[in-house]
């Protein structure tokens, strides 16, 4: 069985979990192969000419058609051609982020290859006209014409995105969806785009090094190292300002010293004066766990988010995780008995972190991540669903 997984990038949330299941399939004997914009095989490699073409076309949906910080992106540029070998050669075909990579058109003739094809639910794109989360709206259940995170004279480019992938999954049998969450699988499961369309749960798989890198059991008495962590620190539904804001009342209320870490690119930040900051970015699995290593708390306070890899990655080097309740993140942190507090209530927030007293159970909570995450089992459970998907397209055609 030869799998090809296309993302767009190998960075950022979506990037890296699909980099990680391509690694996590070929540790269990797989030929796999991921293909992203920046990779250098077949006729992936961007022109100068469509790079431009695509910063341009993101710029222009953020500052022309969207009316918030949301992101909403109904147009998307094709990179690869349709006579690619590596398409062609592939038994099947696994999509993961595909945003300026793939356009509907390509998305259309995949499926009209007649071999399985995958998607994993990263957002709510894939069922929306173009919005990667929904907030309240609830018009995907609809058609999306009156998308309120667009200006009114572009909302015929996102009716029309909608029914661009209304088409494509409308009587296709050969799809099959991988969800991080159950939030995002009943979100899916009740669109009307994709509510035909069979979908699996699968946590996203977290390199062993974060279960196996040494781990600090002895906490500083007198100092709380509280970290951040997001690809960029300023996106809008990361919730960095929930954060600052919880920090500082912590500040002003608890002169015990306070090391903030913040992990990612972007972002201006103003803390209390007696808050001391640490900011850097990390380029490996090696360097984020060694940031772990040397945190008491990593607090994950996004407004809308599906299942962040990060706190896998904490989980398994023991650290305790304090997230919103929202979306897949909530899943997770009460599977591991993690304190959460609601959406933006940051005086919530800071009452949860001053009430944690727990950070010796490292060792178990570490012990409990490596079956959750670990990559042999998820890569294990999604040959599996492989195997059976390519069994019905050969029964199918």
């Amino acid at each position: 069985m030869k799998v090809l997984h296309l993302t767009t990038s190998l960075s950022g949330g979506a990037g890296i979990a699909s980099a990680r299941v391509n690694n996590a399939l070929n540790l269990i004997g797989v030929d796999s192969t991921i293909l992203s914009r920046n990779s250098f095989i077949d006729h992936s490699k961007l022109s100068s000419i469509q790079t431009l073409f695509s910063s341009a076309n993101t710029l222009l949906q953020s500052k022309v058609l969207q009316n918030s910080n949301d992101l909403v992106t109904p147009l998307s540029v094709n990179i690869i051609d349709r006579n690619a070998n590596i398409l062609n050669s592939a038994d099947l075909i696994h999509v993961h982020s595909y945003y300026n990579f793939l356009n509907t058109s390509l998305l259309k003739f995949l499926v009209a290859m007649r071999k399985p094809i995958f998607f994993t639910l990263h957002d709510q794109r894939l069922f929306t006209g173009g919005c990667h989360y929904s907030r309240d709206c609830n018009n995907y259940l609809r058609n999306c014409s009156q998308c309120p995170q667009v200006k009114t004279p572009f909302r015929f480019l996102v009716k029309n995105s909608f029914q661009n992938y209304e088409s494509i999954f409308a009587d296709a049998k050969n799809i099959v969806l991988i969800s991080p969450s159950i939030w995002l699988k009943d979100k899916a499961k009740e669109s009307k785009i994709l509510r035909n369309i069979p979908i699996k749960v699968l946590k996203n798989p977290i390199p062993r090094i974060f279960s196996q890198y040494p781990i600090n059991l002895n906490s500083k008495q007198d100092e709380l190292r509280i970290a951040f962590i997001a690809a960029q620190i300023d996106n809008p539904y990361k919730g960095l300002s929930v954060f600052i804001q919880a920090v500082n009342k912590i500040a002003s209320i608890n002169r015990a010293k306070i090391t903030v870490v913040l992990i990612g690119k972007g972002g201006d930040v103003i803390f209390d004066p007696l808050v001391q900051i640490q900011r850097s970015t990390v380029a490996s699995d090696e360097e984020m766990a060694k940031v772990l290593s040397e945190i008491d708390i990593l607090v994950v306070p996004s407004s809308q988010d599906n299942s962040p890899s990060v706190i896998g990655e904490a989980l398994c080097m023991g650290v305790t995780v304090l997230g919103s309740r929202i979306g897949g993140i909530t899943e997770i942190l009460d599977e591991f008995r993690m304190p959460t507090f609601v959406v933006g209530e940051y005086g919530q927030l800071a009452s949860k972190i001053l009430d944690i007293t727990e950070f010796k159970r490292k060792e178990e909570i570490r012990e409990k991540s490596k079956e959750y995450f670990s990559e042999e089992s998820i890569a294990r459970k999604l040959l599996g669903f492989y195997q059976e998907a390519i069994l019905k397209c050969e029964a199918l055609y």
